[in-house]
């Protein structure tokens, strides 16, 4: 499969200024909408690139498979016990600053984003395998992370739009 490089994230005069609504249910549903957007050229309405949104996705499906050292806060985590289903289950909303773990490297090419997001759904996508509590969220089944990497993917996906879009 043959992936583009995507167009500057700087908006066009003739780019799209709504987001994608989307809807994803499963790993595959987030890797197929991906696998789509490497097929290009992609136009992003945020501040990342194509190739770190995708990035900045796989990050967090990386840790729900290897676990990582790192935890919110407590005040953070006590809000994320209290409010984990809707955390599951509502759209995630824009605007909120990443913390540094998450943060997708600038060089970043959408070919590296997306060979490296293939590989962790493939790891991810094996029942049991995201078993690692959230650094927010706590402890965590697979179903419960399928459900959040969903509701993330929902939110930076949306970002790109394909350019045949215009």
């Amino acid at each position: 499969m043959s992936i583009a490089t995507p167009t500057m994230n700087k908006p066009r005069a003739d780019q799209p200024k709504t987001r994608r609504k989307l809807h994803l249910h499963t790993m595959r549903d987030i890797l197929d909408d991906v696998e789509m957007l490497a097929l290009g050229p992609v136009d992003s309405l945020g501040k990342w690139t194509p190739a770190q949104n995708i990035e900045h996705i796989r990050l967090l499906i990386l840790i729900a498979h290897r676990g990582v050292d790192f935890k919110m806060p407590l005040s953070f985590r006590v809000i994320g016990k209290v409010f984990k289903g809707y955390f599951l289950k509502a759209p995630f909303r824009a605007g909120f600053k990443t913390v540094d773990i998450f943060e997708p490297p600038a060089e970043i090419t959408m070919q590296e984003a997306v060979a490296a997001f293939r590989e962790e759904v493939a790891i991810a996508d094996r029942p049991g395998a995201m078993s690692h509590p959230s650094p927010l969220l706590g402890t965590m089944t697979h179903e419960q992370w399928v459900q959040l990497h969903c509701r993330h993917a929902e939110l930076h996906l949306s970002f790109l739009v394909p350019a045949s879009a215009n």
